[in-house]
């Protein structure tokens, strides 16, 4: 493919060859930041099943490996609501939600140890 895509973010333009995998993976770094930072809920694709969850921590652990500590609302069929490690690489199609959630939930681990660092926390 020949044709430069051309498209507009935070009022900044840029010109890609193709789209490119690292782009799409900053924009949802960002997306997870903003609804951490913002108390909204996010939605996405895991393991074949949609989610809905309240983002508490978003990090790396020890083996380097990208991780979101969240509460999850709703999910596979049958499967309770409550805390769940998602590993970012095996998200999709993820999406702030214009929905708040109040607060952090019963159990939350401020400075999560299972983070050896951490981008984004409640």
């Amino acid at each position: 493919n020949t044709h430069a895509h051309i498209f507009c973010e935070n009022q900044r333009n840029y010109i890609l060859d193709k789209p490119s995998p690292t782009h799409h993976y900053e924009r949802m770094n960002q997306t997870i930041v903003a609804a951490i930072q913002k108390k909204l809920l996010l939605s996405f694709t895991y393991n074949g099943y949609r989610r809905v969850v309240e983002p508490h921590t978003y990090g790396r652990d020890d083996k380097q490996v990208e991780k979101l500590s969240a509460w999850q609302i709703s999910g596979k069929p049958l499967d309770p609501q409550g805390w769940r490690l998602f590993e970012i690489a095996d998200m999709q199609m993820l999406q702030g939600l214009d929905q708040h959630f109040a607060s952090a939930r019963r159990g939350y681990k401020h400075n999560d140890k299972r983070m050896q660092t951490i981008f984004a926390q409640l």
